[in-house]
């Protein structure tokens, strides 16, 4: 209803993200859907998340961000969210642009 396909088709790179990326998150998920129809368009595909769990399969991502990770803790992410999402932007663009 969006034209999600339609618009990973035409981009150069695509982000999604969650709350908390764990193990279930690569599959049935918003993120994992995402990655799937970016790797069929052979577009790459970053995550944002707040939190990444040690079980999480991160493999179709070519940059993951955790924004508890740049915080130095869920509580300061939480306190600061949109401060965090900037640098994770920040870092990604500048990966992309490199």
């Amino acid at each position: 209803m969006i034209g999600l396909v339609d618009a990973v088709r035409g981009a150069d790179y695509v982000v999604t993200g969650e709350g908390s990326f764990d193990a279930q998150s690569a599959a049935g998920k918003v993120p994992g859907y995402v990655a799937d129809l970016a790797r069929d368009a052979g577009v790459p595909v970053g995550l944002v998340a707040g939190r990444i769990g040690g079980d999480a399969d991160v493999g179709a991502f070519v940059d993951v961000r955790s924004l508890s990770g740049l915080a130095g803790s869920p509580h300061e992410a939480m306190a600061e969210p949109r401060h965090y999402l900037a640098v994770a932007a920040a870092g990604m663009a500048a990966r992309v642009e490199a």
